[in-house]
């Protein structure tokens, strides 16, 4: 019976492994056409953009300047994000 459970082990930990992983792809927040901290284009910026998070919510921002602002006042800039997505979403 103990050789059974052993056995199962690594294929419990491969499924829990997938299921990870496609969960974190799915995480991925969506990149507005501007940062909601400083108002940049992001298509204009030459550096990668940054994913932040507070409280299991992200949000993207265009530099490490606006991850330090966001870190200050996290409630106000996801709620700038999601309103900037939103008005995006209605553009479209």
């Amino acid at each position: 019976m103990i050789y059974r459970i052993v056995k199962a082990i690594p294929a419990i930990a491969l499924g829990f492994a997938m299921t990870t992983g496609l969960q974190a792809e799915e995480a991925k927040p969506r990149i507005p056409e501007v940062c909601v901290v400083n108002g940049d284009k992001f298509a204009e910026r030459k550096n990668s953009p940054i994913t932040v998070s507070h409280n299991g919510e992200s949000i993207v921002v265009c530099c490490k300047k606006c991850s330090k602002k966001f870190e200050k006042d996290p409630e106000k800039y996801i709620k700038l994000y999601k309103e900037a997505l939103a008005k995006e979403s209605k553009a479209s």
